[in-house]
């Protein structure tokens, strides 16, 4: 292939990997979502009527909550400790309760006690096996199929991490739903209660079996016991023996003695150690405390004032003074001869008190030699006592957890309670209606979207620039308008149309693609081969228009129809025209002289007509000189070529030719069909390639040609005159 300068776009080559982006384009993105629009409101459309369908005929659903407060760790009403302790404070417990509401046997006391094998929502139930834990219950068939699908209606869950239980029972009777849930929080409660009062009754009649048995045995203990004291002589009051209450008796009185005669010992040698301090004894504690010391104290002190008061006033030889003497010493012999009587009697009181104290231990060694011989029998009698001991501890136990027992079977301690009843609901919970509408129109647009996805990639054609030049690899050259689209009711056919309005938008869109051909390319293309993929894609009318466009520009064009088969280009053009291109290949005849003219415009023909027989010989070197011929005595050549998949001879044509216009029908020839057009064309060492879109509804082009100048068509619809 020719090598292009910088300006000219990279031509295509076979086998040449299309490189795309990692991400796609947005703008591709949004220009794909406008050109499937209706695609995308039709299954939104569907969507939501789906939804609105379905939430008329969906049966409602109300959900009612209850809870209840697991209370564990309780105090016995009774003050007793229970049979059944109260559940430890450990969060596993919860989570076990919850697992004990949803059980079986909670759930048949429900369908029992609200009826519900009556009711139409659970008339019909069906299950396949019994649940777990009823059988024992005698429930019927029915029942065990209401049982299964209420455990599947009821959600248990714990309340975060409290020892709250929330039960929640959906049903479509609000009515049902509420009595559902307070029924579940009735029967578990009345399900523990019955579980601990079943529990406590057995215990107590255990206790009250054994308790006659134990009594029994604490009296025949008891009996042997007393006989084994008589027969021994060991006889007791209070549980002591005689024996023992007296040597207990003796005891303390002989600790007494011992307390007196200390106590009287001291006395008397305190006295004594004072007298012997000197001083006379008055010192002497005894003597000090004695009425009669005291009162002749008083008296010594009034005649020692009376003996002073006389020998001050008379002197020692007045009779006064000397009988006041004599009188004070009368008074001072009685406090001695008082203070040694006290003296005499605090040591007699130490004799009696020594006197005592040896009276009583020898009582005490009496007593206690008796005691010392009954020890061989008081061994037997201990070990009687203690199995009478026992007996009656054990007795006493038992009776007193009897009683206990008893008074628990009838007081109530549950472990748990109703914290809230269930209201009734006020709305249903399902169909949600703000909710299903809400996440309707999410799946309707997520439906619509994978729906336009899902057509995108089931749909291979071409539709805009970027398919031409990403997907198939070749230069874009423009979107020819279908005239249809443009003038509604018009009859003329396109290449009568760019003659009556040449400023409408078909005639620049041709004469841009004459600029675009004329200014890229390895040269200024003068010879422009037109070919398809597949027949009926319109490049016959293209290659009419375009040379009749190109001939109102003043220049010189020659139409060589190429199409050796169904040669339209030269009839519609010259109708009736007779087959001249063998003449004008063999080189014999000057092929101008072998031109017909267009009666409309200066457009020259060399037709084809009835030359099929022709393109089985045609060469390339005939080909080239033909039109180097033309190419003297003309400014363009357009050549009208058969599609290029199904016949050989237009890669003859197209390798001859400056530039190809690959035509491809908007929305109908499909990518794989144009790329393999290009592949051989490329195969055949054609120059240079450029795609083109025909027949294109403009409007409809303009809001998804994402890159092409259609997209800005509304802003010059003043220039165009269509």
């Amino acid at each position: 292939m020719a090598t292009q300068s910088a300006n000219v776009p990279q031509q295509w080559e076979p086998g040449t990997e299309v490189r795309q982006p990692l991400l796609p384009d947005p703008r591709y993105l949004w220009a794909t979502f406008r050109k499937r629009l209706w695609t995308f409101l039709a299954t939104i459309a569907l969507v939501i009527s789906a939804i609105v369908v379905a939430l008329l005929v969906t049966s409602h659903v109300y959900e009612a909550t209850s809870s209840v407060l697991v209370e564990p760790r309780k105090t016995d009403p009774t003050g007793t400790a229970a049979v059944v302790p109260g559940l430890p404070a450990d969060t596993y417990v919860v989570d076990t309760q919850v697992r004990l509401i949803t059980s079986a046997p909670v759930a048949l006391k429900v369908v029992r006690e609200l009826k519900l094998t009556d009711k139409e929502e659970y008339r019909n139930a069906k299950a396949e096996s019994a649940p777990k834990g009823i059988e024992g219950m005698a429930a019927t068939p029915q029942e065990q199929a209401a049982v299964s699908k209420l455990l599947r209606q009821v959600n248990v869950k714990r309340s975060g991490l409290t020892y709250v239980i929330d039960i929640t029972a959906s049903a479509h009777d609000p009515v049902l739903a509420r009595d559902i849930a307070n029924s579940f929080a009735r029967s578990y409660i009345a399900s523990t209660d019955d579980s601990r009062r079943s529990t406590t009754s057995t215990a107590a009649q255990y206790v009250l079996k054994n308790a006659d048995a134990l009594r029994e045995q604490a009296l025949r203990d008891d009996q042997a016991l007393q006989s084994y004291m008589i027969a021994h002589n060991l006889m007791s009051a209070d549980g002591a023996t005689l024996a023992e209450r007296q040597i207990s008796d003796l005891e303390g009185q002989i600790a007494q003695a011992r307390a007196t005669l200390a106590q009287e010992r001291g006395r008397y040698e305190a006295a004594r150690t004072q007298l012997s301090r000197g001083g006379g004894g008055a010192d002497v504690n005894a003597v000090l405390s004695s009425d009669t010391i005291r009162n002749l104290r008083t008296q010594e002190a009034q005649a020692s004032a009376q003996l002073a008061s006389l020998q001050g006033r008379y002197g020692d030889l007045y009779p006064d003074v000397v009988a006041a003497k004599e009188n004070l010493d009368s008074i001072r012999r009685h406090i001695g001869e008082e203070r040694d009587r006290i003296l005499s009697g605090l040591k007699a009181n130490v004799a009696v008190a020594q006197s005592g104290l040896a009276s009583l231990q020898g009582s005490y060694n009496q007593v206690h030699g008796a005691l010392a011989g009954n020890n061989s029998a008081m061994v037997g009698l201990q070990d009687l006592q203690r199995k009478a001991d026992a007996s009656k501890e054990v007795y006493s136990a038992f009776l007193q957890r009897a009683k206990e027992t008893a008074a628990q079977e009838q007081a109530p301690a549950p472990d748990a309670r109703i914290s809230s009843i269930a209201p009734l609901p006020d709305r249903p919970v399902w169909p949600n209606y703000p909710l299903a509408l809400a996440l309707g129109m999410v799946a309707a647009v997520v439906s619509g979207l994978i729906a336009v996805a899902i057509a995108e990639y089931v749909d291979g054609s071409v539709h805009s620039r970027g398919d031409i030049e990403r997907r198939v690899g070749i230069p874009y050259g423009g979107a020819i308008p279908d005239v249809s689209t443009n003038i509604r009711g018009s009859d003329e056919r396109p290449e009568e149309y760019v003659l009556s309005r040449p400023y409408s938008l078909l005639a620049e869109t041709l004469r841009n693609l004459g600029a675009y051909l004329t200014l890229h390319g390895p040269n200024p293309a003068r010879v422009i081969a037109v070919t398809s993929s597949f027949p009926k894609e319109g490049k016959t009318t293209l290659s009419i228009c375009l040379a009749r466009t190109l001939a109102r520009s003043g220049r010189s064009v020659v139409l060589v129809d190429g199409d050796f088969r169904r040669f339209s280009a030269s009839q519609r053009l010259v109708p009736g025209m007779a087959g001249t291109m063998a003449q004008a290949l063999s080189g014999q005849v000057d092929p101008l002289r072998l031109l017909g003219k267009d009666e409309m415009t200066d457009v020259a023909v060399l037709s084809a007509a009835g030359e099929a027989e022709v393109a089985t010989g045609l060469t390339l070197p005939a080909v080239t000189a033909l039109f180097e011929r033309l190419k003297e005595q003309f400014d363009y050549v357009i050549v009208d070529t058969a599609p290029v998949l199904g016949l050989a001879e237009t890669r003859v044509l197209a390798r001859a030719a400056d530039a190809v216009v690959l035509a491809a029908r908007w929305r109908k020839t499909s990518h794989k069909a144009i790329y393999a057009a290009a592949n051989l064309l490329a195969e055949s060492q054609a120059k240079f390639v450029v795609g083109v879109l025909t027949l294109v509804n403009s409007k409809e082009y303009a809001s998804v040609g994402q890159g092409d100048s259609y997209i800005h068509h509304k802003r010059f619809s003043t220039y165009y005159l269509n």
